[in-house]
């Protein structure tokens, strides 16, 4: 019986394929780490709108927030392009756009505070286009 050999799909139980490995490095991507989500961004990017499992996610924390008064942290990172004061600056503005979109979604602004560590707190080599990417990153943290 062809259906019953190990390996062998059958019409009714497709083969399981794996899910495809991407270093997609231009697009925003997300990954829960310890205690706290972390958002990676394209190159000069700010925008997290293009992702759908992200809005989701803020959606599921607005709800958290409201619900419970907590307050959370949104920190901006950069990679080493670019100077560091400038650096500074494109953190504040990523964690801002976060921000603003959980503002958009009912939390107060004084639930959220905002902080940026430009390209100061790496968590990877910024000799690789995949390193840079990585440091180029909003960690949010609920209190």
């Amino acid at each position: 019986d062809e259906a019953a050999q190990p390996g062998k799909a059958s019409a009714t139980q497709p083969a399981a394929k794996p899910a495809p490995m991407t270093s997609a490095i231009d697009r925003v991507q997300m990954e829960q780490v310890e205690d706290r989500m972390v958002v990676h961004f394209p190159y000069n990017s700010i925008r997290r709108e293009d992702n759908d499992a992200i809005d989701e996610y803020l959606n599921r924390l607005a709800e958290q927030l409201i619900a419970s008064g907590q307050h959370v942290t949104i920190t901006g990172h950069t990679d080493f392009v670019g100077e560091a004061k400038e650096n500074i600056q494109f953190g504040l503005r990523r964690a801002a756009s976060i921000r603003d979109a959980l503002v958009k979604k009912g939390v107060k602004k004084s639930q959220i505070s905002l902080k940026s560590y430009g390209e100061s707190k790496s968590i990877a080599t910024n000799d690789t286009p995949q390193g840079r990417y990585k440091n180029r990153r909003v960690e949010i943290r609920v209190k």
